[in-house]
């Protein structure tokens, strides 16, 4: 298997940096005509390429989490189960995450969302989420607290302090923008929008206590067609070894299966 590091440009110009890893033997799917305009992906594993006549590549993009970035243990795990089925990945760090440029910002969806276009143009594939929430308004002031919310009605900004793996504690503002992007995020809407033969994979742990499993269930009662995995005694992070088990192989048989039909 191999790794890169690459970069790539969001929407607002920032660069953004990722890591394509690529198995050593990609697995054989039906050719793909060449898309009709747009950037073209670059070749993946041996010799397959995106261009015209040859065959498909399998490739799946990665996203992080909260106060996270693309070398988190959990998407690490998973690149590596995708790559034992000869599937490759981008994981990336969202703009003001990890190495990428740009500010951290508190909810954000919007952005992150354009970033994942970004992603997606740079070199086509299949997103996997996991744990995803889809009442925006709920664990705002549970993570946040309620003397930091009143402090924001006032001032319109505060300076807070944060940690994550790539960058130990930093620094950020949380703005009143920021706030009401996230609360003004309709994720239901978003859901039910999503064309039927979009196919998506929820997976949520029933010990989850950043996004209770009720989340994930309205999910899948919302996208057209969907494939809900709820693992037993799973937490935000699917930290456990035994969860861990339960959730890769069907992130990576979904993955693969969704490559095989383009």
């Amino acid at each position: 298997m191999q790794e890169r590091r690459i970069e790539f440009a969001n929407a607002r110009g920032e660069l953004l940096v990722g890591t394509l890893r690529e198995p050593s033997c990609p697995p054989a799917l039906a050719p793909r005509p060449p898309a009709a305009g747009g950037p073209q992906s670059s070749s993946s594993g041996d010799g397959g390429s995106s261009s015209g006549g040859g065959a498909a590549p399998a490739l799946a993009i990665l996203c992080h989490g909260y106060m996270s970035d693309r070398n988190s243990e959990l998407l690490l795990r998973i690149a590596g189960a995708l790559a034992r089925e000869g599937v490759a990945t981008l994981r990336f760090d969202f703009s003001g995450n990890g190495e990428s440029e740009g500010r951290f910002r508190y909810g954000g969806y919007r952005s992150e969302a354009r970033d994942i276009a970004a992603a997606r143009a740079a070199v086509a594939g299949e997103v996997v989420n996991l744990a995803a929430r889809c009442d925006v308004r709920g664990g705002v002031e549970r993570r946040l607290g309620a003397a930091v919310l009143q402090r924001l009605s006032e001032s319109g900004a505060v300076e807070l302090r944060g940690r994550c793996r790539a960058r130990g504690e930093f620094g950020w503002t949380l703005t009143r923008d920021d706030l009401e992007d996230r609360l003004s995020t309709d994720v239901a809407a978003a859901a039910a929008a999503i064309p039927p033969g979009v196919r998506v994979l929820t997976a949520h742990g029933t010990d989850d206590a950043d996004v209770p499993v009720s989340e994930a269930r309205l999910i899948a009662s919302l996208v057209p067609s969907h494939e809900l995995l709820v693992i037993e005694g799973g937490d935000h992070l699917f930290s456990g070894y035994a969860e861990q088990m339960a959730l890769l192989p069907r992130v990576a048989e979904f993955v693969l299966g969704a490559c095989r039909r383009e």
